[in-house]
C-alpha cells in the first residue's frame, strides 16, 4: 500500500526556521496523522532521499521559504514553480536545499514521488527556540492547510 508523507524541515533553534518542525509537532501531538504520515527531518535535508520510492504515494514538505511576502504568508507550491536563491557553499548533509536534492533525484533517475512544498514566510531566522508571535498565530492554520493538501488529488 503506497503512503502520504508531510515533511517538516527546519531549525529548531532558529526561531522561524523551525515552523515546518513545529507544525509535524503538533500534527503528532494531538494525534492527527491517521492515514499518513507525518516526519521531522531538521536540517538533515538529505534525508529526504529516502522517501523517494515507490512505495510513497506522495510528499509534502513544510518549509520556510524567503517569497518577498509578509510574514507568516504561507502557500501550497509545486516543486516546479519555485527557483531557488540559495546560496550553498559546497556539497553537505547539514547545508541542503530541498529543490537541489529533488533536482539531485531526477538527474540520478530516482523514483520521485508527486510533490507539493508550503512555504511559510519567516519573520526571523535569529537564534531561538520559539516561533516568532506572527508565526506562533499561524501555526494552526498551517497544520490544516497541510492536512487539507496531502488528502487531496494532485
Amino acid at each position: 500500500m503506497e503512503k502520504r508523507v508531510i515533511i517538516g524541515i527546519g531549525n529548531y533553534t532558529m526561531t522561524d526556521d523551525a515552523v515546518g518542525l513545529q507544525v509535524i509537532d503538533s500534527i503528532l501531538d494531538n494525534h492527527l496523522d491517521v492515514d499518513f504520515e507525518a516526519v521531522t527531518l531538521g536540517t538533515g535535508g538529505f534525508r529526504l532521499l529516502s522517501f523517494f520510492n515507490p512505495s510513497i504515494e506522495r510528499i509534502l514538505i513544510i518549509d520556510a521559504v524567503h517569497m518577498d511576502a509578509p510574514p507568516g504568508t504561507f502557500q501550497v507550491l509545486n516543486p516546479d514553480e519555485i527557483i531557488s536563491r540559495k546560496k550553498l557553499d559546497g556539497f553537505s548533509t547539514h547545508e541542503a536545499d530541498v529543490l537541489h536534492i529533488i533536482t539531485i533525484a531526477r538527474k540520478a533517475k530516482q523514483h520521485v514521488p508527486p510533490l507539493r512544498i508550503i512555504a511559510v514566510q519567516p519573520y526571523s531566522l535569529e537564534e531561538g527556540y520559539t516561533l516568532s508571535p506572527i508565526l506562533n498565530k499561524k501555526l494552526l492554520d498551517i497544520r490544516q492547510k497541510s492536512i487539507e493538501v496531502i488528502h487531496q488529488e494532485w
